[in-house]
């Protein structure tokens, strides 16, 4: 039985521009898994093909699954290094307007991190 694409395989498998497959893979599998606090707790790697800001997508969707399923995230997800100094917008936004209705609508385990993703970050589960 396959145990599914945990944080470390995310990383470790990732090259340049397949991560948000490898993300999206995450999701669905961690919809699937039955020991949900196990499969979040460890700490992603770190890796020379995965961007700060990846690293705080990863860690922002960690604290997000743990709050909604209530159980606890895994401490690791407070670290300093996750936490991104300017608010990042999915896309080039030139609207003041959409770049508000982003921050309104982004969870609070994104918008902490300045990652500015509106409701849809974690549609996949």
């Amino acid at each position: 039985m396959r145990k599914g694409m945990t944080l470390s395989d995310v990383v470790t498998k990732v090259e340049r521009g397949d991560f948000t497959l490898r993300y999206c893979q995450f999701l669905d599998d961690f919809k699937d898994t039955k020991d949900k606090e196990a499969f979040l707790a460890e700490e992603p790697p770190v890796s020379e093909h995965v961007t700060p800001e990846e690293y705080a997508l990863l860690a922002s969707a960690v604290h997000f699954l743990a709050n909604r399923e209530g159980i606890s995230a895994p401490p690791w997800v407070m670290s300093d290094k996750y936490f991104l100094d300017h608010p990042m917008y999915p896309y080039q936004l030139d609207s003041e307007d959409f770049r508000e209705f982003m921050k309104e609508t982004t969870a609070p385990e994104f918008a902490m991190r300045n990652l500015m993703y509106g409701a849809g970050v974690c549609s996949r589960v």
